[in-house]
Parts: structure tokens; sequence; C-alpha cells
């Protein structure tokens, strides 16, 4: 595991490293330059100070070597370029004879040089440029010396700092420790960094989320027991009712209904299930290309022999090809619930009609009933798990509409309830996203839009 206050401080140590490094480099730069005009200075200063007589008085004590003075050599020559004198310190350049500065080399050596003539003689002063440069690196590493100093305090200023700067983080992680599953509080937005408040605001949304799938999940389970508590206990009497009975024709009508109730618990089991699985889990699942069309044909046959049973025209009216992006399953359950309900409230000798129109970048599924419809009022309502209107007749869990709408959801569509027109009834219309072109590939999160409407 890394630390951010480990980095940034070598990140901010090898900065101010490097910015000592380039300081001692401008700064020789700047003292070299600085030198050499002060050293050129000292050699025309030399050469045009003595006359001629003063100066060969001079050169016949020549100076102890070694210091500075020292690296001065002056040298004598008379005006055909013969030598005249030399200095100890003065290399066996031979007469420059034009005046002025110049670089020369010699022996590996490079040294400065300045001719003058005199009236009866050359006067050439020359020094070493490696004494101008050792004298420039000592100048610069005298300057840096401090700074290098300085940095481990300043390393260790930079580690409280950073400490100190990190504080907030610190807190934060105290307060997300501190949360307790059953109540997830936001976390304090107080006095905060700017830098922090973004990564705090999220976590918040995502407790906010969280707490909101656990309130569902509460409010599921509760509504799962109440829904499953009086079936269940139907159940139980049903059986005590049969094993009383004494006769086989009484026994067979508890029979009936003992298998009646079995089959109603395991449609309202199978609906939970379906309605958990929608709801809290399958995030990240793989969408693919379904031919809307074989579906809705393949459930119409699935429900014809519940249609006949009851004595109700199951047809579609109408099935343009369309393919859609979505789950099959998830579809498939979305249309046998839309179906299912459609027959179980159509009364006998009624129609159901599924319609499957296309158009341009949607999919129209509609399905309607003749029987007592929903009031406008109750649409909302009707998405609401277990809720049954006034008018609901027959079995049912009140389950279908709300796992049907969360399945739409899911896949980017919603769910409208309409009048049935111009014939009393239901039309439940479902909008899809039509498939276009790109390639499918696994999703986490799909658009999300309510489409209840009246």
């Amino acid at each position: 595991m890394t630390s951010i206050r480990r980095r940034l401080l070598v990140w901010l140590s090898v900065g101010l490293l490097a910015g000592i490094c380039l300081s001692a480099a401008a700064s020789y730069i700047s003292v070299a330059d600085e030198a050499s005009e002060l050293f050129d200075g000292q050699l025309k200063h030399i050469a045009l100070a003595l006359p001629d007589e003063a100066l060969l008085q001079s050169m016949q004590s020549p100076s102890e070597e070694g210091d500075i003075e020292a690296e001065l050599g002056v040298a004598l020559f008379d005006l055909q370029g013969g030598p005249g004198y030399r200095s100890l310190a003065a290399p066996d350049l031979g007469l420059q004879a034009e005046p002025g500065l110049r670089d020369v080399e010699h022996r590996g050596r490079w040294y400065r040089v300045y001719t003058r003539r005199a009236p009866t003689s050359f006067v050439q002063v020359t020094q070493p440029l490696d004494v101008r440069q050792g004298l420039a690196a000592g100048m610069a590493f005298n300057a840096v010396i401090p700074q290098l100093l300085l940095l481990p305090l300043l390393a260790l200023l930079c580690w409280a700092i950073v400490g100190r700067g990190l504080r907030p983080l610190a807190r934060v992680a105290d307060a997300v420790a501190e949360q307790s599953p059953r109540s997830l509080a936001p976390l304090p937005t107080d006095t905060l960094p700017v830098e922090v408040a973004p990564l705090v605001l999220a976590l918040n949304q995502l407790l906010d989320r969280l707490g909101e799938a656990m309130r569902a999940q509460r409010e599921f389970i509760a509504d799962a027991a109440h829904a499953l508590r009086t079936p269940m206990t139907a159940l139980q009497l049903q059986i005590q009712l049969a094993e009383r009975c004494r006769d086989s024709a009484t026994r067979d009508r508890s029979l009936a209904a003992l298998r009646a109730g079995i089959q109603r618990i395991s449609l309202l089991v199978g609906q939970l299930l379906d309605l958990a699985r929608q709801e809290h889990g399958e995030e990240g699942f793989t969408l693919e290309a379904v031919d809307l069309a074989a579906l809705l044909e393949q459930e119409c046959t699935h429900h014809e022999p519940l249609a006949e049973a009851k004595g109700v025209v199951l047809r579609v009216k109408r099935n343009d090809p369309a393919t859609v992006r979505g789950d099959e399953p998830s579809l498939r359950v979305l249309v046998a619930n839309l179906l299912s309900n459609a027959v179980n409230y159509c009364p006998s000798a009624g129609t159901v009609c599924a319609s499957l129109v296309r158009l341009p970048e949607q999919v129209l599924l509609e399905i309607s009933d003749q029987g007592p419809g929903i009031p406008a009022e109750e649409r909302k309502q009707v998405f609401n798990r277990f809720y049954r209107g006034a008018r609901s007749e027959g079995a049912g869990s009140g389950l279908g509409l709300p796992i049907a709408l969360s399945i739409a959801r899911r896949l980017g569509g919603s769910i409208a309830l309409l009048d049935r027109q111009p014939l009393p009834g239901l039309r439940v219309r479902v909008t899809l996203p039509k498939l276009s072109g790109g390639v499918l590939g696994p999703i986490t999160s799909l658009p999300q839009t309510s489409g209840v409407s009246g």
C-alpha cells in the first residue's frame, strides 16, 4: 500500500533538489560571465597601467607562483616581434600581434590573452581560463551550500505540512468507519477542503443509494412476509379440512381447493423472485438483440390454454418485425405478466389483443383487454407492490405490473396505462428502444424513466 505523504515528500524533495541544481547552474553561468568581464578588465588594466620601463622593472622580480596573481603572466616583445621578457607565469605563446582580447590554446590549456602595442614594444598579458572557471564554480558552490543544508529542514517541514493537509482524509475515514449498516448517516461536510469535498459528496451519494437499497430490501421482505402469511394460513386450513373429510366428494373438493391454493402460492413465490431479481440484482447483465415479434408469438401461444379455459379469445392484432436491445428472459417475464393480467381480468367471452408496432426509434408493445379497467386516479398506485385496485377480481397478487415496470425501466423503456377505445377496458403500452447499429456488450446501468401515465 502506497503512502500519499511519502510520495509527496519524495516528489517535493526531488523537485527541490532539481531546483537547487538549476539554481547552481544559473549561478555558475552568471558568475562565470561576471568573472570573465572582471578579469578581462584586469588584463587591460595591467597592460595599460604601466609604462614600458616600469613594466620591464616589474618583470625582473617575478611574483611567487601559486596564487591568483601568479597566474597572471606578462610578456614583452619588441616591435619586430622578438622576445624581450617573459614572467614565470606567462606561457610561451609567442607574440599575438593583433591588439585586443582572444582565447589561445597552448599545450592542452586555454589562455585568455590581451595584447597592447606600446610605443617601443608589444605588451602581452595572459591568464588561464580554468582559473576563471574554478573561481566561478567556487562562488556558485558557496551560494548553493546553504540551500543544500536547508534541504533536510525543508523535507521535515513538507512532511509536517502534508500530514496536516491530509488530516481531513483521516477524519473522513474515521467517519466512514463509524457508520452502522442500520443507519447510514451522511458524512459531515463542514470545513472541508476543496480537494476533499468532491470525495465526501460522492460518498454521501453512495450512502444515500445504499440506504435506499436497504430500505427497499426491508420493505420487500416485509411485503413478501405479509403476502405469504395469508395464503399459507389458508393452505393450512385447507389441509385440516381435507383431513377431516369423510366422504370422497367432499375430499375431492378440498383437494381441488388445496391444489388451487398451492398454485397461487407457487405463482406468488415466482413473482416475488422475479421482482427481487429485477430490483436488487443482475447488474451488469449483457444486452443482446431480441426478436420481440417472435417472443410475443411464443408467449401468446403459451397463454392460449389459460385463455381457452376462461373462455377468452387471445389474438395478435398486429405484429411488426422488430428487434430490440434487451435481456430475453426479462422481456419474456414482462410479456408473460402483461398477458396473464389481461387474461385474468378479461371477462368470459371477452377478447385480449396484443400488438407490436415498430417506429423509427422505438417499438410499441400494446396489450388490451375488455376487463373493468383501472380508474385514472389508481393508475400510479397499481405499480406499487401488492396493490390491487377496487375493481380487481379473481386471483392475483398485485405484482405483475410492478415487475413489468421494473423490467421496462432497466431496459431504458416505459409503461403507460391507457383506456381501450372505443370499447371499455384497459390498454397497456410498453415503449422500448429499438436496436440500432453497434456492438452490444456488458453494461452496468441503463437510463430509467418512470413512463407511468394515465
